[in-house]
C-alpha cells in the first residue's frame, strides 16, 4: 500500500484489518454508517501512525469480496 503518512485531517496513515479485526459485522456496519471507522479501529489497534513520510503517493484500496 502507499501512504505519505498521512491520511485526510487523521494523524494516522491508514489501517491494516483482517478477518480478525471485524470480530462483530453489525459493530462494524454501525461504525461505517456513523462515521466513525477511526474510533472503531483504535479499538482495536488497527491504525497506522507513521508520521509525514515527506512524498507523495496516491492511494489504493483492496476489497476481496468472495462468491
Amino acid at each position: 500500500m502507499d501512504t505519505d503518512g498521512i491520511d485526510g485531517a487523521s494523524e494516522y496513515a491508514g489501517a491494516l484489518v483482517d478477518s480478525e479485526t471485524v470480530d462483530d459485522p453489525a459493530d462494524a456496519r454501525a461504525a461505517l454508517r456513523e462515521n466513525d471507522a477511526g474510533g472503531f479501529l483504535a479499538n482495536r489497534n488497527a491504525l497506522l501512525r507513521t508520521g509525514p513520510t515527506g512524498t507523495n503517493v496516491n492511494d489504493l484500496r483492496v476489497l476481496v469480496v468472495e462468491n
